[in-house]
Formats: C-alpha cells, structure tokens, sequence
C-alpha cells in the first residue's frame, strides 16, 4: 500500500517540486498552501508523513503543528519542519511543539528523502511495538483471568471436599489456607484417630501440571529429608483416586509470625533471638540434608501452641531447592522465593551464580531486621516485585542501628552480616543460632 504524504508550503514552486519528487517514488501526495488548510487535510485524511514550512500566512507551521498534535487522530504523526529559518530558537521551538525533524532552505533532495523514510520507518517500527504491546496485554489480561478462574474453581474444588474422605483415610474438614500450589485441609486421620492437615495440589493447566506434580513431590522429599523438631513433619504423600497429589502433615495450632508482626509491630530482643535461632537451627539441618528453604520469611514461620508454651515451627519447603538432585531442576529460570527475602544471587542472573544456604542466612537477616524494627532494610521506588529485586541487588540495607539505637552492637553486626551483598561474607545458619544463643 502506498505511503500517503502531506505537503504545506505557501510557496506554489516549493510545494509542487516537493510533490513531484514524492510522486516519482511512490508517495501518494496531497498538497496544501496553508498552515490552516493542512491541518483541515490532515484531520480529513490522516496521512503517513507530514512536511510542514514554518513562514505561512493565517497560521504559521508551529502553530498547525501545535493544532495537529492536540488531536488524538493526527497526534502520533510524524512532522518535518521545511523553513528558511536558521535560528537555535527556531529549531528547539520546532520540537518543543511536536516536530521530528527540522531542514533548513536550501536543503538536497537526497537528504530529504532519506530522511522521510528514516522516519516513515521509525513510526512502522512504533505502530509494530504497540500492535506488540496490546496483544501482550490482552494476553496478560486473559492469563490472569484464567487463574482466577483456575483459583475459584479449585476453592470450589476444596469446598466440595470438606466432609469427604479423601485418599481412603482422611476426613476432610476446613480449609486451612491457600497458596499457588494448593490448598490445605484440616483433616482426621481415621485409621488412627488423630489431627493432620492435608495439603492438595491445585492442577494447573495441560502445559504446568507435571512440572507443578514433581514439585509438589519435591516438596515432599525435601521436607522429609529434614530433621528437626522444629521443622513441619510430614507424615504420608501419595496420589488420590481423583488423580490429585497430595501430602498429609501434622496439624498446626496457633499463628504465623506474620500475623504477629503486622502493623509493623515488633518482637523484644529475647523473643526475636529465641525465633530466629530455632529458625537457623532448622535451616542448619535443612543445609547439611542438601537442601534450600528459599522462602524463609514471617508467613513460614508458625508459633505452634503445645499446651501452656509455643513451639517455633518452620512451614513450606515447597520451593527449596536439593542440591545433590540430579534429575534436573523444575525452576530453573525462575525468580523462586518472595521478593523481600530474596539474596541477590537469587536473581543476579550471573552466570555460574550458586545458590545455597547462604541465600537462607540472608532471608534471616532481613526476618530478625523486621522483628526488631518493624520495617525492612531495604525499601524500593515502588511495591513493584522487579523494583525490590533490584533494591536488594544494588542498594546497601540499612543498619538496624539506625532504627533501634538501643539494640546491642553484636546484634547489628550480626545482622550485618547476614544481609551481606557476597554471600562470603555471610555467616553459616548454625553461627547465627550460635551467636543469637549467647546474647
């Protein structure tokens, strides 16, 4: 299809070369006399390109192109300014209003014309990437739609199960709570008489579900792989009859910490010590079984009542990551984690950057930061995920010093060195426990 091109120069010689020149490439040419008559034209047939002389009568070609530029059907097309004028005023005043590009008279025809396909490229380029640009909004549109449809349905799912036995043994009471890869049921096991939770995978579509299926199974591994009193047991895995993966864990009373610290609100110094070296405590086994946590952070950790006391609990190695499997990783390319937690080699996307319980230890420096202080060492522009991970690969945190000065010098040390950039410089899970012990 051919290019349309306006012309508007008041001067009858200048214009009809110009046309002439157009013509013999190719252009479909409309000529004007006046600033006002162009931006008529343009308005009545939006052209490709529009080359504008600035000394007309009635209306000179800043003002058409201030007019042209106002309205959102002639906004977006490119203009060059054709003027005897040679003042830096003159040129700056032409792309203060909107131009592209400006040529002072006399100016070759060659350099013209290169330049009016320069710029009929540049604006195909542009429409090209906003053609881009909508389909991948409609696309992110309809994605997000579909997990909501998918998390909605998969509720109902839950729901229907309530009162159920599942898997044979399990009869399935109240939902616990949900996360992206399932959802958690409390549930009594009646072969035995006792209280578990049981955790349900969410299916996912046709292209997920059996990356989604092995990392459920590796969360069951990895969790079972961990010795710890501290560390959530799991007690059965399998797949029900209904084709549904599932993992059977003892039953939790109590709340997160999460729940404890919002508002902002904070722990003493012997609480927030106690927490945090039972959590390293359980990240030290976790590291000598081979295996990341990566998502340490308040939602994780659960206050577990046992009778008059509390047992710190550590949830969800959903996401953690075992170093000596060799059947290939399900993340890779992934941001796994939750972005204000997350060590910079995480996300670095340097290549051969390790990850290993060091990105732990520095999700325990931002965890003990924020029990003591009540907001986090590092702060993004913007509640953007991309933005905090970039906060927290460039930006130094802060000290908690400087938000609690009474806090002991060691403590701010230690913290310190937990939210090191170089994971050398972190200490090892059990030194921080060590160290939390002997304040």
């Amino acid at each position: 299809m051919s290019r349309q091109i306006l012309v508007v120069d008041d001067d009858r010689s200048n214009r009809e070369l110009l046309g002439q020149a157009l013509e013999g490439l190719g252009y479909q040419v409309k000529l004007t006399a006046t600033g006002s008559q162009g931006v008529d034209a343009a308005l009545l047939a939006p052209p490709d390109l529009i080359l504008m002389d600035v000394d007309m009568p009635e209306m000179n070609g800043f003002e058409a192109c201030t007019a042209l530029k106002a309205e959102p059907a002639t906004r977006d097309i490119p203009l060059i300014f054709l003027t005897g004028r040679t003042g830096d005023d003159d040129l700056v005043q032409g792309f203060d209003v909107g131009g592209v590009d400006y040529l002072t008279k006399p100016f070759g025809a060659a350099e013209l014309m290169a330049r009016v396909r320069t710029h009929l490229a540049l604006r195909d380029a542009t429409i090209e990437l906003e053609r881009r640009h909508a389909a991948l909004q409609e696309a992110y549109r309809a994605l997000k739609s579909s997990e909501r449809r998918e998390r909605e349905a998969f509720n109902a799912v839950g729901e229907m199960l309530e009162g159920t036995v599942f898997a044979g043994r399990y009869l399935l009471g109240e939902r616990l709570g949900e996360g992206g890869m399932g959802v958690v049921l409390a549930a009594q096991q009646t072969d035995l008489g006792r209280e578990v939770a049981v955790k349900i995978l969410r299916p996912g579509d046709e292209t997920q579900r059996e990356a989604r299926r092995q990392r459920f199974e590796r969360e069951g591994r990895a969790t079972c792989a961990v010795h710890h009193p501290s560390a959530i047991t799991v007690l059965d895995a399998g797949v029900s009859d209904q084709g549904l993966p599932y993992l059977v864990m003892e039953r939790l009373h109590g709340v997160t910490l999460e729940q404890v610290l919002l508002d902002g609100k904070t722990l003493s110094l012997d609480q927030a010590a106690s927490i945090v070296a039972t959590v390293a405590d359980v990240l030290a086994a976790a590291h000598e079984a081979g295996v990341v946590h990566r998502d340490i952070k308040p939602g994780n950790v659960y206050l577990h009542r046992v009778g008059e006391g509390t047992v710190v609990k550590v949830l969800d190695f959903g996401v953690a990551k075992l170093l000596e499997d060799t059947s290939g990783r399900i993340t890779r390319g992934d941001f796994v984690g939750t972005p204000g937690f997350m060590a910079p080699e995480t996300f670095s996307g340097e290549e051969g950057a390790k990850v290993d319980g060091r990105a732990d230890v520095y999700a325990l420096g931002v965890l003990l930061f924020e029990a003591l202080s009540g907001a986090p060492p590092i702060v993004a522009g913007s509640n953007a995920p991309m933005a905090l991970l970039g906060a927290h690969l460039f930006t130094p945190p802060k000290r908690l010093a400087e938000l609690v000065p009474e806090i002991p010098p060691a403590v701010d040390e230690l913290v310190a060195r937990c939210l090191a950039k170089d994971p050398a410089e972190r200490p090892r899970a059990d030194e921080v426990a060590a160290a939390l012990r002997n304040l």
